[in-house]
């Protein structure tokens, strides 16, 4: 298989460091709109670098965009047009109308599209899904805090829509259900023109009442990812501080659990292992057609449905 890998930034180096780990026959090919990145980046790197969009389109079976938000249409429009599979890095798109046509372009052509939440891959998501002790679910907490970072932020990327939206897709993915926008209350920290702290509260369908948190923040002791689930029977709970640690609370009485990391975690928490466990099931998944965990366009779509109603709200 030969994937490609257009926009050589932060994300898109993660993904370049995934392909390099991989034991297969996958072949990667580089674009960068930038002049030299790619060139330069192959020099160290076992990949092949494109001088331009068309020569990495004509060379590939696959690819992941890991472009600012406002590239990922027209960049998904094009490999759907020439029969690509797509990786597309979140938010989907600046908005819900070319969402649902990437998404609807995507289903003509029959091809495995996702969208890059992978939150759905930590481990500790995977174990909360397994488990049934504390019964049926009542009310969601979680929040996410990472350090500032140069790159990052920009008028369309603020921490809602760069990281917010793993929240909302996560509630989605755990619950399966969806956000009952009408209940939505939202909170918001300004730097100029865009969110740095927001948080969200409302109900699921059913009546599940949650709230979400994203920030970002300077104070490296306070970065984490943590969840308090309470459900029928007690709590799941969760602080990346403790990598891998969780609890659960019944009748009063607290039990800690450890789980060994089947990877070596990179970084932030259980980051990059994630991505790499979410770039292998969509490789699956366009060699077997079982889309598995992996996010679709149809998860890009909800997830977008509820990010413009939140930035409306602003």
């Amino acid at each position: 298989m030969k994937i490609g890998i257009i926009g050589l930034g932060f994300v898109g180096q993660i993904h370049s460091k995934i392909m390099e780990s991989l034991k297969s026959d996958i072949e990667y090919y580089v674009y960068d709109i930038t002049p030299n990145i790619a060139e330069e980046f192959e020099k160290n790197n076992n990949c092949k670098a494109t001088n331009t969009i068309e020569e990495l389109f004509n060379n590939v079976d696959a690819v992941i965009v890991a472009t600012p938000t406002f590239t990922h249409y027209n960049l998904v429009i094009e490999a759907i047009k020439r029969g690509k599979h797509v990786l597309c890095e979140k938010p989907m798109a600046i908005q819900i109308g070319e969402a649902i046509e990437m998404f609807d372009m995507s289903k003509e052509k029959n091809l495995i599209c996702s969208i890059g939440f992978n939150y759905r891959f930590f481990e500790i998501t995977e174990i909360l899904k397994r488990n049934n002790e504390i019964g049926k679910i009542k009310d969601i907490h979680i929040e996410i805090k990472r350090l500032f970072r140069n790159d990052w932020h920009t008028k369309e990327n603020g921490v809602l829509a760069d990281l917010g939206i793993h929240l909302i897709d996560f509630i989605y993915y755990i619950c399966n259900e969806e956000i009952k926008l009408s209940t939505c209350k939202i909170k918001q920290k300004y730097i100029d023109d865009w969110d740095y702290d927001t948080s969200v509260s409302g109900k699921l369908e059913s009546g599940i009442w949650f709230e979400l948190c994203a920030s970002r923040l300077k104070d490296d002791k306070k970065v984490r990812f943590a969840f308090e689930i309470t459900g029928e029977n007690g709590k799941f709970l969760y602080d990346s501080r403790q990598e891998n640690l969780y609890s659960i609370e019944k009748e009063k009485k607290l039990n800690t659990y450890q789980f060994v990391k089947r990877e070596k975690t990179d970084g932030f928490f259980d980051f990059t292992d994630s991505i790499l466990r979410q770039d292998i099931e969509w490789i699956k998944a366009i060699s077997n057609g079982n889309k598995g965990n992996i996010a679709t366009f149809e998860d890009g779509i909800r997830a977008q449905k509820v990010l413009e109603f939140l930035v409306s709200k602003k």
